[in-house]
């Protein structure tokens, strides 16, 4: 199986307004970080999946220069690092370690 947009984007609202060419170049990273790692053939697309979704989810966060509420009158702005507690970073190196030159070399089933 390969990875496909849907498998990404799916219901995730965020990433609903990224192009299909930008997905696409998401999960060709994505793949060229998962053969790096190492990851078997049997965690191979969650790996891609995972950290496809990491690269976009830094990309929207990027898109906004990290600014995730302002007030236009009361000059209020809101700036947080939401990528400094990325969950789809943390499943992808969860699989790594299971799965890939990350581990110890014994497996677990997900």
């Amino acid at each position: 199986m390969t990875v496909s947009i849907n498998d990404v984007t799916d219901d995730i609202e965020m990433f609903q307004d990224f192009s299909e060419s930008h997905v696409n170049n998401a999960i060709k990273r994505a793949t060229l970080q998962t053969k790096n790692d190492s990851v078997v053939d049997i965690a191979f697309d969650t790996a891609v999946t995972e950290y496809a979704k990491h690269l976009l989810y830094v990309d929207y966060f990027m898109n906004y220069g990290g600014v995730t509420s302002s007030s236009m009158l009361g000059v209020s702005e809101t700036v947080s690092d939401k990528t400094s507690n990325d969950p789809y970073l943390n499943q992808y190196l969860t699989t790594v370690q299971n799965y890939g030159n990350g581990g110890d070399g014994s497996f677990m089933l997900l």
